[in-house]
Protein backbone atom coordinates (compact mmCIF):
# COMPACT_ATOMS: atom_id res chain seq x y z
CA UNK A 1 0.00 0.00 0.00
CA UNK A 2 1.32 3.46 -0.51
CA UNK A 3 1.91 5.85 2.59
CA UNK A 4 -0.57 7.66 3.87
CA UNK A 5 0.67 11.33 3.05
CA UNK A 6 0.67 9.51 -1.01
CA UNK A 7 -2.72 8.24 -0.30
CA UNK A 8 -4.15 11.42 1.25
CA UNK A 9 -2.80 13.23 -1.75
CA UNK A 10 -4.33 10.99 -3.87
CA UNK A 11 -7.98 11.50 -2.36
CA UNK A 12 -7.62 15.60 -2.94
CA UNK A 13 -6.64 14.81 -6.22
CA UNK A 14 -9.98 12.88 -6.82
CA UNK A 15 -12.04 15.51 -4.72
CA UNK A 16 -10.56 18.42 -6.25
CA UNK A 17 -10.08 16.44 -10.34
CA UNK A 18 -12.86 14.05 -10.14
CA UNK A 19 -10.02 11.54 -11.89
CA UNK A 20 -8.86 8.35 -10.12
CA UNK A 21 -6.41 7.81 -12.82
CA UNK A 22 -4.92 11.79 -12.27
CA UNK A 23 -4.70 10.61 -8.41
CA UNK A 24 -2.61 7.53 -9.11
CA UNK A 25 -0.19 9.41 -11.62
CA UNK A 26 1.14 11.76 -8.99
Amino acid sequence: KLPDGVKLRGDINVLLLGDPSTAKSQ
